[in-house]
């Protein structure tokens, strides 16, 4: 398998790393209420500082996907438009470079061929900025589109270090250890009293 930067590939997991993020998975909870458009992120671990980093990677990522997934076609319009405002530009000075140029060499046109040649230069120029101003004009307007569909984002309560774990709870899960623990002890010490 193919391991990418963080020398994990998601497509060739291995049983290991497929187990760590099924239990990674199952500590994040996301609930989207409707009614007031809030997304509620919730993430449960033994470490408290692992909680906040998660809880704060998943709304990072879950706003650049939301973003992504409502600018995308606004996004793919604005480098189409890009390009064409580039060709345009190219049109446009390649236009303007023969008209000055052929105007430089014939100063003062006394041949009406030569008259006409310069006139249809010009009128190649102004057409060719015609189509690079429109253009840009359309730019503009798919830049707007992208701002528009871009969704604004509030963080009502941003992810922090709780001061005391919600769950698992240390001391009950100690403490239910150090009891089995003494009641396994005790049967073996005095099992032979026990089962005589």
């Amino acid at each position: 398998p193919k391991k990418t930067n963080n020398g994990i590939d998601k497509f060739w997991m291995t049983e290991d790393e497929n187990s760590i993020v099924g239990i990674v998975a199952n500590n994040i909870s996301c609930v989207v209420d409707e009614k007031y458009q809030v997304v509620n992120i919730t993430v449960t671990d033994q470490d408290r500082l692992v909680c906040a980093t998660i809880a704060d990677e998943v709304r990072k990522n879950l706003q650049k996907y939301i973003t992504d997934y409502r600018t995308s076609k606004a996004r793919n319009d604005l480098k189409y438009f890009e390009k064409l405002v580039r060709d345009a530009k190219e049109q446009y000075d390649r236009a303007c470079d023969e008209f000055s140029d052929f105007s430089d060499t014939h100063f003062n046109p006394t041949m009406k061929r030569t008259s006409l040649y310069m006139t249809r230069l010009e009128n190649n120029m102004n057409q060719a900025y015609t189509t690079y101003n429109g253009l840009l004009v359309q730019l503009q307007t798919a830049e707007a589109k992208v701002q528009e569909n871009t969704p604004a984002f509030t963080i009502i309560q941003g992810a922090s270090v709780p001061i005391k774990p919600a769950g698992p709870k240390r001391m009950f899960f100690c403490l239910g250890m150090l009891v089995l623990g003494f009641m396994g002890t005790s049967v073996y010490i005095l099992r032979k009293d026990i089962w005589g």
